[in-house]
């Protein structure tokens, strides 16, 4: 005969099945549910991409008219970082790849109203290329100039998950204008490895006159 213990355990496990079948609940096996699993990321392009109306040149420009001519107040002698590129939701894979050109302008003379732009090439986009861009004033309509904070130019997801810090090469002057020009990062890291980015991350300092 059986003993009796096996009988009430038996018991047990079969009232927990019920239950569990009852409830709608999956009951959990040890090692059917800690395997690794592939998903697949898709690459978020806002929706708010529009051409812009304001380009100087007959290739074709879109803009985030989220953010396009917002402006911003700045303060004297304040350091600021700015996230110029494309504002995506960081739930997927970044915007753009090793292959991305990136050219940001920064100007150096005194003006009550300073712009920075940037613009990034992308191969899905061609031949339009991407611009992002940012006002800046000081109070009571003062002059001021930009700083460029030299070593801060950095590419990085929305999501702060990597980042790739652009080496000063990437930095010159120019008729009054800090250029960061980038041709791609493809030599920058290795030949087994990929790299996505979203942002080119930069610092100024705020100058008033």
């Amino acid at each position: 005969m059986e003993p009796k213990r096996n009988n009430r355990n038996r018991a047990t496990s079969s009232k927990t099945s019920n239950r569990h079948k009852k409830a709608g609940k999956i009951v959990y096996f040890p090692g059917l549910h800690d395997q690794p699993a592939i998903e697949v990321a898709e690459q978020n392009i806002p929706l708010t991409l529009k051409l812009c109306p304001d380009a100087a040149d007959k290739t074709p420009t879109f803009v985030d008219q989220e953010y396009y001519k917002k402006v911003y107040t700045v303060d004297n002698g304040q350091t600021y970082t700015l996230r110029l590129g494309i504002h995506s939701s960081g739930l997927g894979v970044p915007a753009m790849d090793v292959d991305t050109i990136v050219a940001c302008y920064i100007p150096t003379v005194s003006d009550k109203l300073q712009h920075i732009v940037s613009l990034f090439l992308i191969d899905e986009l061609y031949p339009a290329k991407y611009m992002d861009s940012v006002w800046f004033k000081a109070r009571e309509n003062q002059s001021f100039r930009i700083e460029y904070v030299f070593g801060s130019a950095v590419l990085e997801t929305s999501h702060d998950s990597c980042s790739l810090p652009l080496s000063n090469d990437s930095v010159k002057v120019k008729d009054d204008t800090v250029i960061i020009y980038q041709d791609g990062v493809r030599d920058k890291i290795p030949n087994c490895c990929t790299f996505f980015f979203d942002f080119l991350r930069i610092q100024i300092k705020v100058i008033y006159e």
